[in-house]
């Protein structure tokens, strides 16, 4: 799988992202995997922190998937994603992560950085937790 999920803190849940999804089959297994979050957990809020940095050139099919599953979670009455955090793996990342967001806006807020720095990351997700929205330098706000 191109994108594993480490829950070990939950509610933060990290997910790392590695080359490209192998094909349609591992793409919908790391969306059925996002979706588990939303049936499995006694419906308890949860906080992604995605790592992209080691992407590779994802096919642009797959923003337009996400986005539709962006919208299927909007309409579902189990969605409970608090916010997500991405550490942005370079310029192809952020293109498709404007597509996702330009044919759909997120479900939850959705900070976007490049820096790895986990004083900052901790911050951002613990101020999600607790429903604090707060600007931070060279970090990006996409809101639903």
């Amino acid at each position: 799988m191109w994108a594993t999920f480490d829950d070990s803190d939950f509610p933060f849940v990290k997910i790392k992202m590695t080359g490209v999804p192998a094909d349609d089959d591992d793409f919908q297994n790391f969306i059925n995997k996002w979706d588990s979050y939303n049936l499995t957990r006694n419906h308890q809020p949860y906080i992604f922190i995605f790592d992209t940095r080691e992407v590779g050139f994802i096919n642009i099919k797959y923003s337009f998937r996400m986005s539709n599953f962006i919208k299927q979670l909007k309409a579902s009455e189990h969605q409970y994603l608090r916010g997500s955090i991405v550490v942005s793996g370079g310029i192809w990342s952020k293109f498709l992560l404007k597509v996702i967001f330009w044919t759909q806006r997120p479900v939850a807020p959705v900070y976007i950085t490049d820096s790895n720095d986990p004083i900052l990351i901790n911050d951002i997700a613990n101020n999600i937790n607790l429903g604090i929205e707060k600007l931070y330098n060279h970090v990006s706000i996409v809101r639903p």
